[in-house]
């Protein structure tokens, strides 16, 4: 019974793709790629949906460097380089 009562509990749970301190890879508004690490983790919450946005610091010197980090959903963040080279080809192709 309460294996049940756990698992019922779990349907309600957000998961998150990535974690506060992983390193990742993202295209800025400018279409830059930019490398940085999760910084925050922010959950919305709506009646019938919810929006997880990450806060992404970046790493290094920009030409615009009066903006150090940016929020993005899920579906625009990459673990690696060539994930995000790729995505971003295939954006570029449709």
């Amino acid at each position: 019974k309460r294996i049940a009562e756990l698992e019922e509990q779990l349907k309600d749970c957000i998961k998150t793709k990535f974690k506060v301190g992983q390193d990742v890879f993202v295209f800025d508004c400018s279409s830059q790629l930019r490398c940085g690490k999760i910084g925050e983790v922010q959950i919305n919450q709506y009646p019938d949906h919810h929006i997880i946005e990450y806060m992404v610091d970046y790493y290094g010197a920009y030409s615009d460097d009066d903006q150090e980090n940016d929020y993005f959903e899920e579906k625009d963040i990459y673990t690696t380089k060539d994930e995000a080279l790729k995505a971003i080809k295939n954006k570029r192709e449709y």
